[in-house]
């Protein structure tokens, strides 16, 4: 969203609406960041908000300056406390947005499951793979035709109940 002028001051002073900041984090040794994996992502969303990475450790005076936190690929274990902390933020009203590799937890020796689970998300260790090339070449870009992969966001849009 770009600066918008918000009403006016008595005082002559104009209110600007700031702009929605991303910050990606690269605290938990994550595959990709805003230096490697993320790099266009990162400069194109800088032409409309202020984008910033992440390389200290969570913290709530960190997480208020941000309205969205992504992570690319965790590679460590969040702490008790930074989950606690992350909760805070989204019940506050800040989003995160967690992108995983095939393996789940497990593989990625993380914890990530331990921060969504409260959501009614989870990464599961399975990934959906095709034996027929049929409309993509790559075997894990796969065409899900009518079909939902998450079961509870079909139950709240009533999805399937006939």
């Amino acid at each position: 969203m770009m600066e918008e002028e918000k009403g006016g001051d008595p005082k002559g002073k104009s209110n600007k609406v700031e702009k929605k900041t991303i910050i990606f984090n690269a605290c938990k040794r994550e595959q990709f960041h805003s230096s490697s994996g993320y790099k266009k992502l990162f400069r194109r969303l800088r032409a409309n908000y202020k984008v910033s990475a992440n390389k200290d450790d969570l913290s709530p005076d960190r997480l208020d300056e941000a309205n969205i936190l992504v992570f690319g690929g965790p590679r460590e274990r969040f702490t008790e406390h930074e989950i606690e902390e992350l909760k805070s933020f989204v019940s506050k009203g800040g989003s995160v947005v967690f992108f995983v590799g095939e393996g789940g937890d497990n593989t990625n020796k993380t914890n990530v499951n331990s921060v969504i689970e409260d959501f009614g998300i989870s990464v599961k260790s399975d990934a959906v793979v095709r034996t027929v090339y049929y409309k993509y070449l790559y075997p894990k870009e796969v065409f899900i035709a009518n079909g939902l992969l998450q079961p509870s966001i079909a139950a709240s849009k009533n999805v399937g109940n006939k």
